[in-house]
């Protein structure tokens, strides 16, 4: 196993810390001690000897990963999809009175003021 590296943390100021994952929008709320426990250990392996609760948390969300997953390449391939995704439609809505512009396609008759 090892980290996500689309992660962030960011400290509460009252012992504790909030982690956030960026690939799926998961978070945890650790303790110092916890925090301290996981920011401290280079190996996977080594923290869920040390604390298997917290291992099984960060890996329920996402903050450690299997080896073998490249993300970059997770992040490409929803990229490609969601270009070619027809299920969404996109409608832009401007409410204004009072346009500035005078776009030649405009079906609003131009009126100052």
């Amino acid at each position: 196993m090892k980290r996500s590296y689309y992660q962030t943390s960011v400290n509460t100021g009252d012992g504790h810390h909030i982690h956030v994952n960026f690939m799926n929008m998961g978070f945890l709320v650790l303790t110092e001690e916890l925090h301290r426990l996981y920011e401290e250990t280079p190996d996977m392996n080594s923290l869920r000897e040390k604390n298997q609760r917290l291992y099984d948390m960060l890996a329920a969300h996402g903050f450690i990963i299997e080896d073998g997953i490249n993300e970059l390449e997770q992040i490409r391939y929803i990229k490609e999809t969601e270009k070619y995704d027809q299920s969404l439609y996109h409608l832009i809505v401007n409410p204004t009175l009072d346009c500035n512009l005078s776009c030649w396609y405009c079906y609003e008759k131009k009126v100052k003021g």
